[in-house]
């Protein structure tokens, strides 16, 4: 029977490991698959956001999402310090991100009716 694992001198290792910046081909491909998914079904994903009622719900739903976007541990940091805000804290971080949110869809919107 083979045995399995690395052999210590083994010639056909290899000792660079895997190149600076190479990218982990079957994450990309998942991480375009989920990609996918939330763009082709955002108007029910809004729906189910905006029928939330407690905004603590909503931020963590954002987050949630948000980790698709942003590096995860970013993502992880958010989480993790969200269960220690206040009520009060959650309602105005939830207004900072509505703001930012509805900026960038004016600039959007305001950069495709220039274009268009």
């Amino acid at each position: 029977m083979a045995r399995k694992g690395f052999v210590k001198g083994d010639s056909r290792i290899n000792k660079e490991g895997r190149p600076k910046g190479a990218i982990n081909r079957l994450g990309a491909d998942l991480r375009g698959d989920i990609i996918e998914f939330l763009t082709e079904n955002f108007d029910s994903i809004k729906d189910d956001f905006a029928a939330l009622k407690s905004p603590r719900d909503r931020i963590k739903l954002f987050i949630e999402l948000l980790q698709y976007g942003l590096p995860r541990l970013q993502a992880m940091e958010l989480t993790d310090n969200i269960d220690k805000l206040s009520d009060e804290q959650i309602d105005e971080l939830y207004g900072k991100i509505l703001k930012l949110h509805n900026n960038g869809y004016e600039k959007t919107n305001n950069k495709r009716r220039t274009e268009g």
